[in-house]
């Protein structure tokens, strides 16, 4: 009997053990970076927004955001200095705000995450054309008709319009130059 208890004792040591660790092990956290959002202008300041994917439970602050230089040579300009602000909601959100203007058409952007999760993603971003007084200074396009050629086709001309053709120079037949026969080479035997 004795050796009955011993099996039922040690099968509720090792449920017992499991349920510990399934409760204190708690769930396993992962952070990502959604899509870069937002279009800033050429001349305005960048204002950018990225959805936090699976932050709601992860206790992150705006301290654990920091923007870094994109790995490789690209050679696009990069986002140095930004202010980095994380609002909380479902998703939470990071807004990347530059206190300097955007002076080219397009600008690469890398988010690095800390706080133990050691996450980086880079972006890039497209600038569109300026707005405001911005286009009023750009030149206007040349109109169509000034710089297209003529679309009309197959029109016939009045008899008195056409023009003679123009006469044509006869082609001398080339030059052939005598032919010399190769002197003839004694063989010998």
């Amino acid at each position: 009997m004795s050796l009955g208890c011993d099996l039922v004792n040690r099968s509720i040591s090792r449920i017992s053990l499991i349920a510990a660790l399934l409760v204190l092990g708690g769930e396993a956290a992962a952070v990502g970076l959604g899509d870069i959002k937002g279009v800033p202008a050429l001349g305005e300041r960048p204002r950018l927004q990225i959805d936090i994917l699976g932050g709601e439970k992860a206790g992150l602050d705006s301290g654990c955001f920091r923007l870094k230089q994109p790995s490789g040579d690209t050679g696009l300009p990069w986002l140095r200095q930004g202010t980095l602000t994380l609002s909380k909601g479902k998703p939470p959100v990071l807004e990347i705000r530059s206190h300097l203007p955007l002076n080219e058409p397009m600008l690469a952007v890398a988010v690095h995450v800390a706080c133990g999760y050691d996450v980086t993603r880079e972006y890039v971003v497209l600038a569109s054309p300026p707005s405001g007084q911005a286009l009023t200074e750009m030149a206007p396009l040349p109109r169509e008709a000034d710089t297209a050629p003529s679309r009309v086709a197959n029109v016939e001309r009045p008899v008195a319009a056409r023009k003679a053709p123009l006469p044509v120079a006869p082609i001398a037949a080339p030059s052939v130059a005598p032919s010399v026969a190769p002197a003839a080479v004694p063989v010998a035997s």
